[in-house]
């Protein structure tokens, strides 16, 4: 088990700024990547972000800012696979501008933190999510599309069991560039306020 230090001041601030801002309070993250390539996060294993509102770890003193768990950031050819996520703070994952991505067999638990999505993705291609447990406190598969030069291309999404107090597959919000080909099949979505949500809100255009 890896667990995120519960003090905010522990995060580095050395990231890449969000691209929204609703968002920036949540720069920092427990795991980042930059411009990486060929890297990934292999189980068996738990990553513990220790950040859900029942255990009152974060905000720390009124302090706004939270870490995300993982983020990915232009980064090509990464692999998430048999690991599960627990408790981030805010996001449990965020893909931004990155290419060739396999999610497999992955669990997340993050239904205890009200704005913790589960794998949101910003400016992706060739993105595919298969086989994947995932109960989560907001959207569970988000796409957003912050940059119009930077759109969302080319998802395969099968096999995945999705519980979620807001969307299962959630497309479209803070998008101000295009979504295209997305593939959902095979997939179970129970408990959800939404299954799959196709719409234009928050900034999008």
């Amino acid at each position: 088990i890896l667990r995120g230090s519960p003090k905010i001041a522990d995060y580095a601030v050395e990231t890449a700024p969000l691209h929204w801002v609703a968002a920036k309070q949540w720069k920092q993250c427990l795991i980042y990547a930059e411009d990486a390539e060929q890297i990934g996060i292999e189980g068996p294993g738990t990553i513990d972000g220790q950040g859900s509102s029942e255990r009152k770890v974060f905000p720390n003193a009124n302090d706004p800012r939270r870490p995300m768990l993982v983020r990915f950031e232009r980064c090509r050819r990464i692999a998430v696979r048999d690991v599960t996520l627990l408790d981030p703070a805010v996001f449990t994952t965020f893909f931004v501008h990155s290419e060739d991505i396999a999610i497999e067999r992955v669990t997340i638990r993050s239904r205890k933190t009200s704005t913790a999505d589960g794998l949101d993705f910003d400016g992706c291609k060739r993105v595919r999510i298969a086989d994947c447990d995932l109960d989560t406190g907001d959207d569970a598969i988000g796409l957003k599309t912050l940059h119009p030069d930077w759109p969302n291309e080319d998802f395969d999404i099968s096999g995945c069991r999705i519980t979620s107090r807001w969307c299962a597959i959630r497309v479209g919000a803070e998008s101000i560039g295009a979504i295209r080909r997305l593939n959902v099949r095979d997939c179970v979505f129970t408990q959800c306020q939404g299954g799959i949500k196709i719409e234009s809100c928050e900034g999008a255009q």
